[in-house]
C-alpha cells in the first residue's frame, strides 16, 4: 500500500499499467516515482527496485520506509533493569496514594443532580490508579524518559494527538528536558462524540499544570470547527494540509445505473458495530435475494465468519475508494471516517447506527448521509439512493493543496 496519496499520480491507472509490466524483469525503475503507488499497491516482485523523484521530501520518505531502523529510535527495545525498578517504585507510590479508594467517590457526584457515578467508574478508576493500567503507564513514562533524556536537543517535535496517557507523559518530559516547539497533529477527522481530542476547559486556565502541546495542527475546516466548538483556544490551532485526504481532489466516482444494485460494504473496527451493520444487511438480502450484489471490504482487524449472504470479498490491500466505480452505494457504520471518502466522491452513503454506540459520524448532521437503525429503514434508503444530494466539495472540509504550503510554513521548510 502506498504511504501517501499523490496529486496527479499514476494510481488511478494501475489496472492499465500493471498488466503491461513483463513478469521476467529483474529490475524495476520509476524515473518519476511520486508516491510509488504502482509498485507498492501491487504484487510485483523484483530483485532490484529503484525509486527516483525530484522531490527530496518524497525521496527521504521512501528511504525511511525502506530502512526504518536507520531513521527511527526503537521505543520497544528491551526494558532496562533501571526502568523496570523505577516503574515498580512509582507504581507503589501511586498505590499508597490511592488508599482508601472511597476518598475519590465525592468527585463523581454531579453537583446539579446529586447523582453519584462512583459505582459505575470505581473499578476503572482504581485500575488506572493502582492496577494493571497504572503499572503499564509507569512503564511507559519511564521508558519515554530514558528515550527523551538521551536524544539531542530538538527544535521541533510532531506527533499524532489522541490525548492518550503516554502523550501526557511525553509532553511533560519534552518540557522537562527543554526541547522546543511541540505540535500535536489531528491527521484524520474529529468525529462527533469522540472525546479523544476534547479537553477539560480547566486545562486552559493560566494556573493549569496539565501538559498540552504548543499547538494542534488540523487539516481543514471540519476539524477546526469541532475543536473551536469544544472550547480549544483558537490561538493554539494551526491549519495544515490533509495528507491522508489529498486524493479527494482527484476524479469522482461514476455511479452505476444497472440492476441489481451493488452495495459496497465497509465494515468497522468495532465488533459490535460490524455485527449490527451485517445483521441489517442479512435481513434485507433475505427479503430481496436478487435485488442486490454485495462487495464486502472488511476492516483489517476483522475476521468475518458466518454472515448469511453471498458476497465478493475485495482486497484489504487496496484503498476503499478503489472500489467506488464498481458500486451504487457505500454502506458503513456510523463510526468510520470512510463516509468522507464516499460523499466527496459523489457516492451515496448509508450509515448503520449501532444501538450499543453513539453516532460518531464526522458528518453526523449532514443531510447527504442517510442513517439507518432497522432493516426497513435500510430498504427505504437503498430504494432512494438516486435522490440523495450526495456530492460534497472536499475543499469545504479539508485543505487539499498538494504543494503543502501550510505544512512547509509550520515545519519551517
Amino acid at each position: 500500500m502506498s504511504v501517501i496519496s499523490y496529486f496527479g499520480g499514476k494510481a488511478n491507472f494501475q489496472s492499465f499499467i500493471t498488466p503491461k509490466i513483463p513478469k521476467d524483469c529483474k529490475t524495476y525503475i520509476e524515473p518519476f516515482s511520486g508516491s510509488f503507488a504502482i509498485y507498492m499497491d501491487s504484487d510485483l516482485e523484483f530483485e532490484n527496485v529503484i525509486f527516483n523523484d525530484r522531490n527530496r521530501h518524497q525521496a527521504n520518505l521512501m528511504r525511511c520506509c525502506a530502512s526504518p531502523e536507520e531513521f527511527l529510535v526503537e521505543i520497544k527495545a528491551q526494558i532496562s533493569f533501571r526502568v523496570l525498578l523505577r516503574s515498580i517504585i512509582d507504581h507503589g507510590r501511586l498505590y499508597i496514594k490511592s488508599v482508601p479508594g472511597k476518598k475519590f467517590a465525592s468527585s463523581f457526584v454531579d453537583p446539579n443532580t446529586g447523582i453519584n457515578f462512583w459505582p459505575l467508574f470505581k473499578n476503572e478508576w482504581l485500575n488506572s490508579y493502582r492496577g494493571y493500567e497504572a503499572l503499564v503507564n509507569c512503564l511507559r513514562f519511564n521508558r519515554l524518559e530514558s528515550l527523551i533524556s538521551t536524544i539531542p536537543h530538538q527544535k521541533l517535535g510532531v506527533y499524532l494527538i489522541e490525548n492518550q496517557p503516554w502523550e501526557m507523559a511525553m509532553i511533560y518530559l519534552w518540557r522537562t528536558f527543554k526541547h522546543d516547539k511541540l505540535i500535536g497533529v489531528a491527521h484524520s477527522t474529529v468525529r462527533f462524540w469522540d472525546l479523544r481530542l476534547m479537553s477539560d476547559m480547566r486545562q486552559f486556565d493560566s494556573n493549569s499544570v496539565m501538559p498540552r502541546p504548543d499547538c494542534i495542527a488540523v487539516n481543514g475546516n471540519l476539524a477546526k470547527s469541532s475543536l473551536l466548538k469544544s472550547g480549544y483556544p483558537a490561538s493554539e490551532i494551526v491549519e495544515v494540509e490533509a495528507l491522508m485526504y489529498l486524493h479527494l481532489s482527484a476524479k469522482k466516482a461514476k455511479q452505476k445505473s444497472n440492476s441489481p444494485k451493488t452495495i459496497l460494504v465497509a465494515t468497522d473496527y468495532l465488533d459490535s458495530a460490524t455485527r449490527a451493520q451485517l445483521r441489517l444487511l442479512e435481513e434485507v438480502v433475505a427479503l430481496h435475494p436478487s435485488k442486490f450484489q454485495i462487495l464486502l471490504k472488511p476492516h483489517w482487524s476483522q475476521s468475518l465468519e458466518n454472515f448469511k449472504f453471498e458476497s465478493e470479498v475485495v482486497s484489504g490491500k487496496k484503498d476503499l475508494s478503489h472500489f467506488f466505480d464498481q458500486a451504487d452505494v457505500l454502506y458503513c457504520s456510523a463510526i468510520t471516517s470512510a463516509v468522507i471518502d464516499g460523499v466527496c466522491s459523489g457516492l451515496p452513503v448509508i450509515q448503520c447506527l449501532d444501538p450499543m454506540s453513539f453516532n460518531l459520524s464526522p458528518l453526523r448532521e449532514n443531510a447527504v448521509v442517510q442513517t439507518v437503525r432497522t432493516s426497513a429503514e435500510l430498504v427505504k434508503a437503498l430504494d432512494a439512493i438516486e435522490k440523495f444530494a450526495t456530492e460534497v466539495d472536499p475543499n469545504e472540509l479539508f485543505n487539499l493543496d498538494s504543494n503543502l504550503p501550510k505544512w512547509k510554513s509550520v515545519l519551517g521548510t
